[in-house]
């Protein structure tokens, strides 16, 4: 390389290389989790496996819980972001329920959704208490969080939207466990539609 010529990575702003440590972390503990199980989810395996050395992973996220949920984070992030996408300011209900329940409902046969079932599924342990607790956590505060965005401006009670919040979240992660119990995926297509029909009357809102 000539004098003067500095290395692409050089150049990187600092905002630019934490950016692409926590990208590579996400990565590989998505990975590690559908590829072998929360088991083979340690420090070493995910910094090895991310090219990316222990104590750059652990300044961006502070401890290995958080990058484990740091998947679960990621995939929420982009569920909020596609539904901003493809949602007009006068979508009607139904319109915001088909698209809420589709794309969750895509999103959770999606590597990094199956990674965080690996998690939900497996961190049974006593030394897994508080990623239990904090990963209930963080599915509370992102689901409602959307689902307020959509349904608080029709006037609907929080406590409505939070049943039908939970419901619904539970009949989906339901409908992904139980496509994964066999060699055939179920299609889930009337179960679906009942579902939205369902969480739009819990809501008081028209099935328009």
């Amino acid at each position: 390389m000539s004098e003067g010529v500095r290395d692409p990575a050089e150049r990187r702003s600092q905002a630019e290389r934490s950016a692409l440590t926590r990208e590579r972390a996400v990565e590989a503990v998505t990975d590690l989790l559908v590829d072998e199980g929360i088991a083979s989810a340690t420090a070493s395996r995910i910094s090895a496996r991310a090219g990316v050395t222990w104590g750059a992973i652990a300044h961006q996220f502070g401890d290995k819980d958080s990058v484990l949920l740091a998947v679960a984070e990621h995939g929420f992030a982009e569920l909020s972001e596609s539904l901003v996408e493809n949602l007009d300011d006068g979508a009607t209900p139904r319109e915001r329920m088909d698209i809420l329940i589709d794309e969750t409902r895509r999103r959770l046969n999606t590597r990094p959704a199956i990674a965080f079932l690996e998690i939900v599924l497996n961190a049974r342990g006593l030394d897994h208490a508080q990623l239990r607790s904090r990963q209930e956590a963080l599915i509370v505060t992102h689901t409602r969080k959307i689902w307020r965005d959509l349904f608080s401006e029709f006037g609907v009670d929080e406590q409505a939207i939070d049943t039908a919040r939970k419901l619904t979240f539970a009949a989906l992660l339901g409908m992904s466990i139980q496509s994964k119990m066999g060699p055939r995926k179920p299609r889930f297509s009337r179960e679906v539609e009942t579902l939205k029909r369902v969480a739009l009357n819990m809501l008081g809102l028209d099935d328009e």
